[in-house]
């Protein structure tokens, strides 16, 4: 089992806000942070991912993948630093038309945040450290798209991810996470190997490789609940 931790926003603001789940303190991350770092676990970029699905086979090592959704500005300025500090790594998953932009999204439900221009995603791109990653395009659920609009919404944030250096244009996450038989043959069409959603549990060996489950981090849970979950879970392996 392999657990992909899905996070929002790292930092504080919205403790009375209906988003607050979506966001996890600087403190509490640094916490989760430490305990897995103790624990031995090592992180996963995408392509180590693709090679444990491959093999069928878990490292020797706990693994661990941190994911980011929507760019937000304190994952560079507060998120990055923590994690280069335990040696981990993470993914970014832009939404490439919402960049330097207020992240309540089109239909108004998103965080009252501001998420990363797209200097400051080609500069954070750079580090090997992160990696940043396809959100769609229009952050919205792809499943409202006609046929010919869905390919064009997946190949053009495709596109755009891939003329940042240093950026995988192959991996994406679903807007609300969103998808359907339909949406995943189009998600296979526009050359993403790798795609996420927010289906709540551990990542199996024998995951579809466009449909990976994460586990979503609630800002409002205790900060080390799952964590020392996984921290069980590895020790029982």
């Amino acid at each position: 089992m392999i657990p992909i931790l899905m996070y929002h926003s790292i930092g504080t603001g919205l403790e009375d806000h209906p988003t607050a789940p979506y966001q996890v303190t600087a403190d509490a991350f640094e916490a989760q942070c430490d305990a897995l770092a103790s624990a031995g676990f090592r992180s996963l970029d995408a392509a180590a991912l693709a090679d444990i699905l491959d093999a069928g086979e878990l490292p020797s090592e706990p693994v661990v993948m941190f994911t980011f959704d929507d760019a937000y500005t304190d994952y560079a300025e507060t998120a990055v630093p923590i994690m280069k500090q335990h040696g981990f790594h993470s993914i970014v998953f832009a939404a490439t038309g919402h960049l330097n932009a207020s992240t309540t999204w089109p239909n108004g439900d998103g965080l009252p945040l501001h998420s990363m221009s797209r200097d400051e995603i080609a500069s954070i791109a750079e580090d090997h450290h992160v990696t940043v990653a396809s959100h769609a395009h229009s952050h919205i659920r792809l499943g409202e798209f006609e046929d010919d609009a869905l390919l064009a919404e997946l190949t053009t944030a495709r596109s755009e991810i891939e003329a940042i250096p240093g950026a995988d244009s192959t991996v994406l996450a679903y807007p609300y996470g969103w998808v359907d038989k339909r949406v995943r043959h189009r998600t296979i069409d526009a050359g993403y190997t790798l795609a996420m959603t927010t289906r709540n549990e551990t990542c199996r060996l024998i995951e579809d490789r466009w449909t990976l489950p994460r586990l979503i981090v609630d800002g409002t849970q205790p900060p080390l609940e799952l964590v020392e979950q996984l921290i069980e879970a590895a020790d029982q392996r």
